[in-house]
């Protein structure tokens, strides 16, 4: 769906599989990605800690997260 431009409904379907199962590193990963992409930079942070919570090592997510850290915060509050 996020390659298709459908990056809000991608972030829908991300967050029914951590619903169903909130340890599912590579949903949380690209929740993060997606919310990035909305521009909800404060809660892509989230979820790019928690990927690195539940996988300290990940190189994608550390990257991300310091891609998100060098961007202006916007999406606070939503």
């Amino acid at each position: 769906l996020a390659v298709q431009g459908q990056v809000a409904a991608a972030a829908a379907e991300f967050e029914e599989v951590l619903r169903l199962d909130p340890g599912h590193v590579k949903a949380r990963l690209n929740l993060g990605v997606a919310l990035a992409k909305l521009g909800r930079l404060a809660e892509a942070r989230r979820q790019f800690d928690e990927t690195l919570r539940l996988d300290p090592q990940n190189p994608q997510a550390l990257e991300f997260k310091r891609q998100a850290e060098a961007a202006p915060v916007r999406g606070v509050g939503r």
